[in-house]
C-alpha cells in the first residue's frame, strides 16, 4: 500500500489510473453464491410435499452490492393440514354446538378431498371466572344458567388427531356455560391454542388452521384491569390437564400481539361469526380480520348449517394466494419480483394447484453488523412452515486484516512498534497516529500543515473544522451525538436534509453520513422521505399495473399523466373522458329504466335503447369483478342510487342497479305547506296593519301637538275676536232729555 495513506478501501473509479496502491496489493472481493439444499417441488402425492425450491443457499457479498436470488413456489395439492376448531360455549351458542356435532363427518369428508394427510382437533372457551366477566355469587358459580356447567376460560377437548369420530363425540359431549358481559374471552383461547404446540399437537410441516366460532365480541388487552388483572399476557403455554390455568393472573392479549404470535407460528385464522339480529358483531370481526395476516372471516347462519362451506371458502381464499415475507433486519434490503399472472405486493393471487411461480429476491446489505457479519435470513410464504434459508455473510474486511494472514504484522518496526502493519498500512495503537505511527497525540503539535489540506491551493486547514497535529487533522468536538470526521474533517453527521426537524426523516428512515442521507431499506430520496416501493401505487382491485398504467409512482404515490385523457384517483384509475367511465352519461337512462323517475316513459323508451337495467338486491363494492365499474350518484329526486356496468360481446354493455334507493329526502306535506303559506300571509298582513296603525298614531299625535302649540302662541283670546259683531246696535239721541 502507499505509505502516504492509511485508507484501506476506495471506490474502483478512484483507484484506476492512480498509484494509490500497487496492482499486486489490490483485492476486490466478489459475491459467492452456493446452493446448499435444492429438493424438487413435490405436490405431496408421492412423498413429502415440497412447495419452495431451493431450500437453503449461502451468499457472501459486499455491503451495498445487489445480488439476485431466484426461487420457485408451487401450491401443493396434497399438503398436510392441521385444523383446530375453537368454539364459543356460552349458553347462546348451544344450537350451533349441536349443529357442529352433526356436521363433523361432512367437514372431514370435505377436507379429505383436499388432502389425505389431515388432522382435526377441538377446543372451547367462555371467559375469565371473575367479576365482572362471570358471576361469583355462591349460587351461580357451579351453575351460571339452566343446564350449564361451571364457567372456564379455555379447554382443549380434543388434540389434533386422525380419529375423526372423536371430534363429533367431543363436540356433542361439551356442555355450555354462562358469563355476565357481552364480550367473550376468546383471545385467551386463541393465544393458548397457538403457543401450546405440544398439547394441541401442531405438526412442523403442515398448514395450521384455526377456525374461531362465536356470536359475541371479544375482550382485549386492558380489559383485565376491570378485575384487577394487570400482568400482560406473556404468550407462554399455561395448560394443565387441558385447561388454561393462568386466566386470573394474566390479562387478555392484544390484537397486534396475537397477530405477531400467529405469524411466527404459521397460523391461518378463520373467523366464523354468528351475526344474529345486528351487524355490529360481524363488522367487529371483519375489522379484526383486516389486522391479521393470512386470515378470513365469514358469517354463519342461524343454525350454523353452512359452517363447512364457510371453512372451505375461506380456506381457498387463503391458500389461493401467496405473500413472501422475511425476517431480515434494517441492515439488509430485500425486494421481490414474481412472474405470476396476478401479482400483488410481494406475492401473487389466484394460484392454481401445482402452478409454479418464479420469484426473484434482490438482496442488498446496507451495513455491517457489529460483532458478526453473518445473518440467517428466512424467506417464506406467509402461513406456510417451509422457507428458503439464506445464510448471508457480508464482506466488510479484507483477508489481510485477519491476524493469521501473512500480511498482518503485529508491532511492526515499520510502524515504530506503536501499531500493527495491516494490509501494508499501519494500524496505530491508541495515542499514536501518522502513516507510520510516528506521532504522539499528547506531545506532538502540527509539523506539516500540507497533509491537513484537502486542496494544496487552499489555505484552509482541516476544512476549518479541526486542527492539524503531526500531519493529521484532529476534528473539533461537537455537543451531544453530533460528530465531525474524515481525513480533512470534511464530513459530519448533522448537516443532512431534515424533514419535520429530523435528520433524514428520522432514524427509522435513514442516517446522516458525510452530509448525505444513507436510507434504510424501504426508503429513498435526498432526505429518505420517499417510500422505495411501487406496491402502494398498485390498485388492489386492478390488474397489478403501476398507477393503472396511466402514471408513474413517485415517493409511493401515483402522479397521473395529463395527455388527451386526463386520469385521476389514488391509482390513476379514474378517467371522466374515457369510454370506461360513464357514470354521469348512463345515470339518466338507468334512473328511468330501474326506478321510473327522471325522464318520462316515452322519452326513456326512445332514448335509452342501448341497454336494459337489471335490478339486484346487492352489489359488493369491495369485491366486484375487474371488468365492472360501480357508480354511486344522486338522482333527480335527491336519492342516492348505485349501479354497476361492464362490457361484453365487443362493446355491449350490461348494467345492474340496486333495487333500493338510499338517503332519499323526506317528501313534502302539501297540506302543511299550503297552511303555512296562508298563515304566513295572514301574519304578514297583521304585522303590516299594526305598523300602519302605529305610524298613523304617531303622525296624528304630532299634528295635534303642533295645533296646540300654535293656539297657545296666538295674541287674541276667544272673548276678544276683532271680527265679531253683535246682533244688536245701540244708537243714542243726543237731544234726548234736553
Amino acid at each position: 500500500m502507499n505509505d502516504n495513506s492509511n485508507i484501506h478501501c476506495r471506490l474502483k473509479s478512484e483507484v484506476d489510473n492512480t498509484n494509490w496502491c500497487p496492482n499486486d496489493k489490490l483485492t476486490d472481493p466478489g459475491s459467492e453464491y452456493t446452493i446448499i439444499q435444492n429438493n424438487n417441488l413435490n405436490s405431496g402425492k408421492n412423498g413429502e410435499a415440497v412447495q419452495i425450491k431451493p431450500q437453503m443457499v449461502k451468499l457472501r457479498t459486499r455491503r451495498g452490492k445487489e445480488t439476485k436470488i431466484s426461487f420457485q413456489y408451487a401450491k401443493a395439492a396434497n399438503y398436510p393440514i392441521d385444523l383446530y376448531y375453537i368454539l364459543d360455549l356460552s349458553a347462546s351458542m348451544k344450537t350451533h354446538k349441536n349443529k357442529l356435532a352433526t356436521l363433523g363427518d361432512q367437514l372431514v369428508h370435505v377436507m379429505q378431498s383436499i388432502t389425505n394427510n389431515f388432522l382435526l382437533g377441538f377446543g372451547s372457551f367462555v371467559d375469565k371466572t371473575i367479576m365482572p366477566f362471570t358471576s361469583t355469587a355462591p349460587n351461580r358459580i357451579d351453575k351460571p344458567c339452566d343446564n350449564c356447567v361451571r364457567a372456564y376460560s379455555y379447554k382443549n377437548h380434543l388434540s389434533l388427531t386422525n380419529d375423526y369420530r372423536q371430534f363429533s363425540k367431543q363436540v356433542s359431549a361439551a356442555n355450555v356455560s354462562g358469563n355476565l358481559d357481552a364480550p367473550e374471552g376468546g383471545f385467551d383461547a386463541l393465544m393458548q391454542a397457538i403457543v401450546c404446540k405440544q398439547q394441541i399437537g401442531w405438526r412442523e410441516n403442515a398448514r395450521h388452521i384455526i377456525v374461531f366460532s362465536t356470536d359475541a365480541e371479544f375482550h382485549i388487552a386492558g380489559d383485565g384491569k376491570l378485575a384487577g388483572i394487570f400482568e400482560p399476557n406473556d404468550a407462554v403455554c399455561h395448560m394443565q390437564n387441558n385447561e388454561y390455568v393462568k386466566a386470573l393472573e394474566l390479562d387478555y392479549p392484544s390484537v397486534s400481539h396475537l397477530n405477531y404470535v400467529a405469524k411466527e407460528n404459521n397460523i391461518n385464522l378463520i373467523f366464523a361469526v354468528v351475526s344474529k339480529d345486528t351487524e355490529h358483531v360481524f363488522n367487529a370481526y371483519r375489522t379484526l380480520q383486516e389486522n391479521f395476516e393470512n386470515s378470513g372471516v365469514g358469517r354463519l347462519d342461524d343454525q350454523s348449517s353452512n359452517v363447512v362451506d364457510l371453512v372451505m371458502d375461506n380456506y381457498n381464499k387463503i391458500v389461493d394466494s401467496v405473500r413472501i415475507t422475511d425476517n431480515s433486519t434494517s441492515t439488509v434490503e430485500i425486494k421481490y419480483h414474481s412472474s405470476c399472472k396476478n401479482p400483488t405486493e410481494n406475492g401473487c393471487s389466484n394460484l392454481q394447484l401445482d402452478e409454479v411461480v418464479e420469484f426473484t429476491a434482490t438482496i442488498k446489505p446496507l451495513d455491517c453488523i457489529e460483532g458478526s457479519n453473518v445473518q440467517r435470513i428466512q424467506i417464506k410464504p406467509e402461513g406456510v412452515n417451509e422457507a428458503l434459508i439464506v445464510e448471508l455473510e457480508v464482506t466488510c474486511t479484507c483477508d489481510c486484516e485477519n491476524p493469521a494472514n501473512s500480511e498482518y504484522i503485529s508491532n511492526s518496526t515499520r510502524c515504530n512498534t506503536h501499531g500493527h502493519e495491516v494490509c501494508g498500512i499501519c494500524d496505530c495503537s491508541e495515542g499514536y497516529f501518522g502513516s507510520t505511527c510516528e506521532c504522539n497525540a499528547e506531545s506532538v503539535s502540527s509539523v506539516d500543515d500540507m497533509h491537513c489540506k484537502k486542496d494544496p491551493l487552499v489555505s484552509e486547514i482541516c476544512s476549518g473544522l479541526g486542527t492539524c497535529k503531526c500531519g493529521k487533522c484532529v476534528c473539533d468536538e461537537r455537543p451531544g451525538d453530533q460528530l465531525i470526521y474524515g481525513k480533512f474533517c470534511e464530513c459530519d453527521n448533522f448537516s443532512c436534509r431534515r424533514v419535520k426537524g429530523e435528520l433524514c426523516s428520522g432514524p427509522d428512515h435513514g442516517k446522516c453520513a458525510c452530509g448525505k442521507c444513507e436510507c434504510l431499506a424501504g426508503w429513498t430520496g435526498e432526505s429518505c422521505d420517499c417510500r422505495d416501493t411501487t406496491a402502494t401505487c398498485i390498485d388492489p382491485r386492478g390488474k397489478g399495473e403501476i398507477c393503472s398504467g396511466h402514471g408513474k409512482c413517485v415517493c409511493g404515490e401515483c402522479q397521473c399523466t395529463n395527455d388527451e385523457k386526463k386520469y385521476s384517483g389514488r391509482y390513476c384509475e379514474e378517467c371522466a373522458s374515457c369510454p370506461g367511465q360513464r357514470c354521469e352519461e348512463l345515470q339518466t337512462c338507468v334512473e328511468c329504466q330501474a326506478y321510473g323517475t327522471g325522464l318520462d316513459k316515452t322519452t326513456c323508451q326512445e332514448n335509452c335503447t342501448d341497454f336494459n337495467t337489471t335490478l339486484v338486491e346487492h352489489i359488493d363494492v369491495d369485491n366486484v369483478d375487474d371488468n365492472m365499474k360501480v357508480c354511486t350518484v344522486i338522482d333527480s329526486a335527491g336519492c342516492t342510487i348505485t349501479f354497476g356496468y361492464s362490457y361484453f360481446n365487443e362493446g355491449s354493455i350490461a348494467i345492474e342497479a340496486l333495487k333500493e334507493k338510499v338517503s332519499c329526502p323526506n317528501p313534502l306535506d302539501l297540506v302543511m305547506v299550503v297552511l303555512g303559506v296562508i298563515a304566513s300571509i295572514v301574519l304578514g298582513g297583521l304585522i303590516l296593519l299594526a305598523i300602519w296603525k302605529l305610524v298613523t298614531h304617531i303622525h296624528d299625535g304630532r299634528e295635534y301637538a303642533r295645533f296646540v302649540a300654535e293656539a297657545e302662541s296666538a295674541k287674541w283670546v276667544r272673548g276678544e275676536n276683532p271680527l265679531y259683531k253683535g246682533a244688536s246696535t245701540t244708537f243714542q239721541n243726543p237731544t234726548y232729555k234736553k
